[in-house]
């Protein structure tokens, strides 16, 4: 039983424990995926999106591990962003559906779950 459990929710940061466990099995098949770096170009927060402490610096090189700590330790968007970028579609598909989730639709309200599926 559910009340208003189709109604759509920005998953904030729920999505970004999915993109953690997207990247960590990507690095399965890729040993050298979390020493990759990548370079933070700049911010890209939205307005009222909160600025982490510390902050990635701009033209800095980061390790995908290192990121990945910004992601989960201070809930990073800029991490976020920038690891979103290596992502592979087809295995963040596969991890969506490793944990019978639906992921992620992109529409007019940007990327949003339903409150069923976020419970899952």
């Amino acid at each position: 039983m559910g009340i208003d459990e189709d109604e759509l929710y920005a998953p904030a940061s729920m999505y970004k424990v999915a993109l953690m466990i997207t990247l960590l099995k990507a690095a399965q098949s890729d040993p050298t995926l979390l020493n990759r770096e990548l370079v933070f170009q700049g911010p890209s927060n939205l307005p009222g999106e909160t600025e982490p402490i510390p902050r990635l610096r701009v033209g800095e090189s980061y390790s995908v591990s290192e990121l990945l700590n910004y992601l989960i330790v201070y809930s990073d968007n800029d991490a976020k962003n920038l690891l979103h970028t290596i992502v592979s579609p087809k295995v963040q598909q596969e991890v969506f559906t490793d944990l019978g989730l639906t992921p992620p639709a992109n529409n007019d309200r940007g990327d949003t779950l339903t409150i069923r599926t976020f419970s899952a």
